[in-house]
This record gives structure tokens, sequence and C-alpha cells, in this order.
């Protein structure tokens, strides 16, 4: 009686001990291959991150789909190990077509791994899967700004000549050859009107206005200068050093779009001789698509922009657009009679900067000024062209701004 009693006992033991076998296992299965498929799965969100951001810059920089995808691709699978992975252009504005305002990409990604005890549960394989998703906007905080802004204003019809500008669509160039032997001049020729203005083409305009597209391609050719020439930056009074080391990137600047600035006179020697340091080079060049000038409206200096009807009419005229940047900030204290209403920033690589008397070099861009009757000899001048590119060392964040070529690139999911 006694050993068959024993004998149960034994057989009720080796069922628990299988039991016990079978839950260890699960366990070491669990640990191990869980452990090892949540570092699978960080290994396909960083092949997913990867060909998101890769893809991303190439789009941005290039507008050629097909190379953005291959760099995706390339970066997902064979720089960071994915078995399979899909870029895609996400279609931003509903339209129905990927366009180059359509800036944000994503990319699926995948990894197939075998299992270490999972067979025992049935589970031959795993597979890990990640997605990630990347944009380029415009710039926020960088390094070497020229402090000047480029007009962009919104097309200007002439109802009898049916003539379009072109202020927002920029040609850009290389360092090898600009498209078109496109040269942009930057002047500071305020010296005859007290309110000089750049307008192409100059229709129904006031005669102190002037046709700055000396080529007459529609897209203006030089800057409206003056002693407002110089935006502030800081939002405070800004003096000539100052504006100097924006230039030569010895002091960082945050940017923000859709901001109004106020421009302030600044130092020209110091400024100009900071610009001709840096030929051959990049700068970052903001972008504006409306002005208040107060001075032309009789306004005192003390006039608190947000007051004026220039500020309330193009609030209403943004909002009636579609637009959603009526109320934008207004950076810096009162004291401005010109304020310019900053959008978007490019990228600008200086090819000659002309200064006299200490006249830094021969500049084309500068001569045909001079020619046109538009600028002086002794006026001093910046020029160069436009690229496409990355900033490096700034952040930046999702904003309404027209494409102009200056982006940076971060991951967004």
């Amino acid at each position: 009686m006694i050993n068959k009693t024993r004998n149960l006992e034994k057989g009720q033991s080796l069922v628990v001990v299988t039991i016990l076998l079978f839950v260890f296992i699960a366990m070491l299965a669990l640990v191990l291959d869980g452990g090892y498929a949540y570092f699978m799965r960080r290994n396909a969100q960083n092949a997913a991150d990867a060909g998101a951001l890769a893809a991303a810059d190439t789009w941005c920089e290039t507008q050629n789909w097909a190379w953005a995808e291959e760099n995706g691709l390339q970066f997902a699978m064979d720089e960071n190990g994915a078995h399979t992975a899909n870029v895609f252009l996400v279609d931003q504005d509903g339209n129905g077509d990927l366009d180059e305002e359509d800036r944000i990409v994503h990319v699926d990604t995948s990894i197939t791994f075998n299992t270490f005890f999972g067979t025992v549960l049935g589970r031959d394989q795993i597979t890990a899967v990640a997605d990630a998703s990347a944009g380029c906007y415009p710039p926020a905080s960088v390094h070497g700004v020229l402090p000047v802004a480029w007009a962009c204003s919104p097309p200007n019809i002439d109802e009898e000549d049916e003539f379009d500008s072109e202020d927002c669509k920029f040609f850009y160039g290389d360092e090898d050859f600009p498209y078109d032997g496109q040269i942009y001049v930057i002047m500071d020729i305020d010296k005859v009107e007290d309110d000089l203005w750049c307008q192409d083409p100059v229709t129904k305009l006031p005669p102190e206005y002037l046709d700055c597209d000396i080529d007459d391609d529609g897209i203006d050719d030089i800057l409206r200068g003056g002693q407002r020439s110089w935006l502030d930056l800081d939002t405070d009074s800004s003096n000539a050093a100052e504006i100097a080391d924006w230039i030569s990137g010895d002091e960082e600047v945050f940017l923000r779009t859709h901001v109004w600035l106020r421009a302030t006179d600044g130092g020209v020697a110091s400024a100009f001789h900071a610009a001709n340091e840096k030929v051959g080079e990049r700068v970052v060049l903001p972008v504006f698509n409306a002005y208040c000038d107060l001075k032309s409206e009789g306004l005192p200096a003390s006039t608190n922009l947000k007051d004026t009807t220039c500020y309330q009419d193009y609030i209403a005229y943004d909002e009636s657009n579609g637009g959603d940047t009526g109320g934008d900030p207004v950076w810096g204290d009162n004291g401005s009679l010109l304020y310019d209403h900053v959008i978007s920033f490019m990228i600008f690589e200086i090819t000659c900067v002309s200064a006299p008397p200490a006249k830094y070099g021969d500049c084309d861009g500068k001569d045909a000024a001079v020619d046109e009757g538009l600028a002086g000899e002794h006026e001093p001048s910046i020029e160069g062209f436009f690229v496409k590119g990355f900033v490096p060392d700034s952040s930046g964040g999702p904003n309404n701004n027209p494409w102009t070529g200056a982006y940076t690139v971060y991951l967004i999911d």
C-alpha cells in the first residue's frame, strides 16, 4: 500500500515538473525572444528614421522624388538593415497631386528574425515593424544671417498688360554657375527720395517707386534699401557691431516666420565689411511679403504698429485669401518707421561686395544697376545668387511659408 502511494506521488511530480518546464521555456522565450524583438524593433525604428531623414533631405533639395525615394530606401535598408521599406510622400495640401508644397516623407520598415525558443510555442519568426515621418521647414536658430529682407510680395497683375510679377519665384544657382546667370544685387541706395521701394512692374504707383527688375524677367534683381536696410533681429536697438556679428556668424540669431520685424539704420561700413568676409560663403536671408511704412502715413514713430490701418488691412487681406497669419506678433519696441512681415528664409551665396570708397571688388550686378540709373557708382552693394539647401546648426518648425529653398530637416513622428 505504501509503495503504490509513493509511485503515485512520483507520477504527480513528473507532471508538475513537465508543466513547470513548459512554463520556464515560455518565460525564457518571453525574456529572450521578447527582448530580442524589442532590440530589433529599435533597429527597425532607426532604419525608418534614417530613411525618412534622407528622403526628406533629398526631396527638399532637389524636388526629384525618384532620387528621394532611392536615398530613403538606401538609408533604411542598405545602411541600417531593414529587410523591407516603403517610402512615400504625404499629400499635405490634399489636392491629390504630389508637388513641391508637400514636404513630409513617411517611411515604413520591417525586420524579420528567427526566434530562439519561440518554436516550442509555434512561433518560428517574428517581424519587427516601425515607421517614421520627416519634414523640411524654415530655419529657426542659425549662424550667419544677412539681416536684410528680400521682397516676396503677392503677384501684381496689370490688367492692361496682363503682367504677373513672379516676386515669390526665385532662380537658384550653384557654386559653378548661377542658373541663367541670375545675379541678385542688394543695394543701399536711399539717397534720392525719402521713400524708395522696388516694385515690378511700376504701374499705377507713385513715382518714387522703382522698377528693380533690370533684366525684365519678372523677378526683382535689386532689393530696396536705404537707411532702413538692416532688420532688427533681436527686438532691441541694433548697433553696427551687432549687425556685423549676425552676418559673420559670431552671434547666433533666433529666427521665426510670420512675424513683423522693425527695420533699423544700423552701421553700414561694418556690415559691408562683414559681408565681404563672407564672399564665397552662404548666409541666410529673411523674406517678407508685406510692409508697413508709418512715415508714409504721416504717423509718429511712437505709434504702435498694431494700431495702424496698414497692419489691420494686412490682416484683412490675408484672411480673405485663406491665410492664418493675421495678427502676427511684432518684435521690437515702438520707435521704427518701417516694419517688414517675414514669412520665410532663403540661402544666399555672396559673390561680390562693393563698398566705396574702400571698394572690395568689381561687381557685374552693381555695374548693371549703375548703367540702368538705379544706383550711383559710390553706392555700396552686396550681390550673389540664391541656392537651395540645408541650413547647418539650425532648427525649425512647421510654418505656412512659400518654398524658398532654405530648410531644416527633422523627424516629426
